[in-house]
């Protein structure tokens, strides 16, 4: 049976999100199990998603034979923020620490996000994560591994150091005390299935910038993000993604401007316009055969979405009142 800890040795929580991923489900699990830190120092929250495959016998059959003390949450409501959120309330410890179910943490991982901690004034940290390739990618994927949750020394360098306004970090490695979460409101709106809502994480690294909450960077925390080269490597993957992107930077613009329904759709338009041109440009290039064709491509796909989001935020005011939120936990 899982280890029934009452907390008192309790420092950090993690919080394993899953949606319909049994198969990666198990090295993530193993990764956590593998950890350095005392198991009495951690708990694993793993909060499924509404899952449709064998995720909860998946993640029953570590409770039964693991000495960790690993807890599985049902959250029915499709979404990223509405799981990550829940485990936030489920969860015992004062420092939360999240990962994704498609992610294998290095053995030190926990140990790296608390030792953050350590100095009181900071209230959240991110770490590095490295595209781990079932087989090598196509050259042409590469530039885009940013996309697929690369974040590492290239970006905010090899060492610690306080992150400024503006920086971001991903939630596949992520650790907030518990308190700040709860004060900030929580998760925005995310992805659901493969659709993004909102401004995601995005708009909570915003609220924590403007609250002058210190956001440390912390490479020694590792994560490997896990891709296939037939899921992950593909146009239409990326153009979902920066498709994803683009509906998150609209949700950004109006909470900034608060445009009208007019202004929105004078948006809209110039987004279509920036969509179609690149598009055109893009289909230019693949008959030239230009290393840019994929770059356009992506290009249209973030500005069609961004269009898109643009005109239904025009058209709705249920929309505008959703990404406009600021409390998810409540």
């Amino acid at each position: 049976m899982a280890n029934s800890n009452d907390g008192a040795e309790l420092r950090i929580s993690v919080i394993l999100t899953t949606f319909n991923r049994e198969a990666l489900l198990r090295d993530t699990i193993d990764s956590l199990l593998a950890q350095t830190l005392n198991e009495e120092a951690y708990e694993i929250v793993i909060v499924d998603n509404n899952s449709t495959d064998a995720t909860k016998t998946v993640v029953e059959d570590y409770m039964r034979v693991s000495s960790h003390n690993i807890r599985y949450v049902f959250e029915p409501r499709q979404g990223l923020h509405h799981a990550r959120n829940t485990g936030a309330k489920a969860a015992k410890a004062a420092i939360l620490a999240y990962t994704d179910d498609d992610a294998i943490c290095h053995e030190s991982w926990l140990e790296a996000h608390l030792a953050a901690y350590v100095d009181a004034t900071i209230g959240c940290a991110g770490g590095k994560i490295v595209v781990k390739w079932d087989r090598d990618p196509p050259l042409w994927v590469l530039e885009f591994e940013h996309q697929l949750g690369k974040l590492d020394e290239t970006f905010y360098g090899p060492t610690y150091r306080l992150l400024k306004p503006g920086d971001y970090i991903f939630g596949a490695n992520f650790s907030i005390r518990r308190d700040i979460l709860f004060e900030v409101g929580g998760f925005n709106g995310d992805q659901v299935k493969d659709v993004l809502i909102g401004d995601a994480e995005s708009g909570l690294w915003t609220r924590i910038h403007k609250r002058g909450i210190q956001m440390a960077w912390i490479p020694d925390a590792l994560v490997w993000h896990v891709q296939s080269v037939n899921k992950n490597a593909t146009l239409p993957n990326l153009k979902r993604r920066f498709g994803n992107l683009g509906i998150a930077a609209a949700s950004a613009q109006y909470k900034r401007e608060r445009c009208g329904s007019l202004g929105l759709a004078a948006i809209s338009a110039r987004s279509f316009s920036r969509a179609f041109t690149s598009k055109v440009i893009a289909v230019e290039s693949r008959v030239r055969r230009s290393s840019l064709y994929y770059r356009l491509e992506v290009e249209s796909a973030y500005f069609l979405k961004k269009a898109l989001f643009e005109l239904k935020l025009a058209l709705s005011k249920s929309k505008r009142d959703f990404v406009s939120k600021e409390r998810w936990l409540d």
